[in-house]
């Protein structure tokens, strides 16, 4: 074994260029490749102004609302300025909430809020439903308050009248019965406060992007099966099945350690349980790479090969086509796909998909 980690040594010497480039392309791409997904998304806001002619709490609930939409660039504008722009077609509607609004709408006023768009205004109508729903709830709110207040002048206990109450309890209703509420998560990802751009995972970037560099760490192994060096194969005192393997458990070893530094970076679940997980699926990601290894004879294919499984890895991992969590392609999945099984936090039970790829290996390395 120390004679296997001497002469890895020798060879980094020559290719530790590489080697490091691959062990932390995975760090630099997903930091690359999340914030260019973070500006995309932000630019691909619409936008939208809203003039706040009001400064009720009602006026500002309506505001509040529309910026906690995702796909919504929600600025405060005056009413001129938001028309220039909307007539320059830098905005893609305007809403004016008019002077008096809290007023008008506890006395069951109508025609309460102002809506401009353009010939160009493609999100007009939803974000006009956005605000009608808010407004429908703050005018229920205010109809609720005004029964009650009715109904305790008729019975002469106008005293225990109290509207701020009668509105809380009212809202707290209504959020408990929102029928048309629908929660996501990208792999159990916890609701995190901020500014958060959604649907934009780390884990699952890094998870793809440390495929490939899985397997280009592993060309090792195509280069040291030429002709030339195969020779020193013959008397030496070790078997070149014997130093592979070694070669596997200290790569599996170094890339385990720099998963576990990922995990603590980019995760957001931590458990031992996860751990486990993220070492079983490194085990079975350098076994598939080891398998593709064996089986190429030149370089260039090794690396053409690399770049299909990767692709084929980020494709069916979930974290770009979604796919359920039941039926026969998830349990398939969970069984055989590492990153699949890592982005779920599962298992995968391939242990006799292991050992058929370990005797292939192993009769492969026999005939080097």
């Amino acid at each position: 074994m120390k004679r296997a980690m001497y002469m890895r040594a020798l060879h980094l010497k020559y290719e530790w260029k590489s080697t490091v480039f691959w062990l932390v392309f995975p760090f630099i791409g997903t930091v690359f490749l999340y914030q260019l997904a973070l500006t995309f998304i932000g630019e691909s806001k619409v936008p939208i102004a809203v003039a706040v002619e009001d400064d009720s709490a009602y006026a500002m609930e309506i505001v509040e609302q529309l910026q906690t939409v995702e796909y919504l660039n929600v600025r405060l504008l005056q009413k001129t300025e938001a028309i220039r722009l909307l007539e320059q077609h830098e905005l893609d509607s305007v809403f004016v909430i008019r002077k008096k609004y809290e007023e008008n709408i506890k006395e069951g006023r109508k025609k309460l809020i102002e809506a401009y768009a353009s010939n160009r205004s493609y999100a007009y109508e939803t974000s006009k439903e956005l605000m009608s729903s808010v407004v429908m709830e703050q005018a229920l709110r205010a109809k609720t308050a005004r029964d009650i207040e009715a109904l305790l002048i008729n019975y002469d206990m106008q005293h225990l009248f109290d509207e701020q109450i009668i509105e809380e309890k009212v809202r707290k209703r209504q959020i408990e019965t929102d029928l048309i509420q629908i929660p996501f998560s990208l792999f159990n990802a916890k609701e995190e406060t901020g500014d958060k751009i959604p649907y934009v995972s780390k884990w699952a970037i890094w998870s793809s992007l440390t495929v490939l560099a899985t397997f280009f760490l592993f060309d090792w192994f195509v280069k040291e099966r030429n002709h030339s060096i195969r020779q020193r194969w013959v008397l030496g005192a070790q078997t070149y099945m014997s130093y592979a393997f070694v070669q596997f458990v200290l790569y599996y070893v170094v890339l385990l350690l720099v998963d576990l530094f990922a995990f603590f970076l980019f995760s957001q679940s931590m458990s031992l349980w996860s751990i486990a997980v993220l070492c079983l699926c490194r085990f079975v990601l350098n076994s598939y790479a080891f398998m593709v290894v064996a089986l190429c004879k030149n370089p260039s294919t090794y690396y053409i090969l690399s770049i299909l499984v990767t692709l084929l890895f980020t494709l069916t991992n979930g974290g770009i086509v979604p796919i359920r969590d039941s039926g026969y392609v998830h349990q398939l999945f969970a069984q055989l796909h590492p990153m699949y099984a890592l982005l779920k936090v599962e298992l995968p039970i391939a242990a006799l998909l292991l050992c058929s790829m370990l005797m292939l290996v192993g009769g492969r390395l026999k005939n080097a």
